[in-house]
């Protein structure tokens, strides 16, 4: 009982951590988009860059999540 007590709140801790890096992905993300809107000089292309590797980072995360769910989904339906 106690393991799978333990078992159950690393998993939550795990999500825990798995939601805030989503969250910092895309706090980066509207960053750069909203600088790269204001800026008006030569660093726009640098910016526009950063705002990509946003967009990038948030896809990857969002694919993995979507993997993710689809496979628990998945596994609860092959037990039934």
């Amino acid at each position: 009982m106690k393991k799978s007590k333990s078992k159950k709140t690393s998993y939550r801790i795990l999500k825990i951590i798995w939601f805030m890096f989503g969250v910092l992905i895309v706090l980066w993300t509207v960053f750069w988009y909203i600088k790269s809107i204001t800026i008006q000089d030569l660093a726009v292309i640098a910016t526009i860059a950063l705002f990509a590797s946003g967009i990038y980072m948030l896809s990857i995360y969002l694919s993995i999540t979507i993997l993710f769910i689809a496979i628990k989904w998945a596994v609860k339906k092959i037990r039934k």
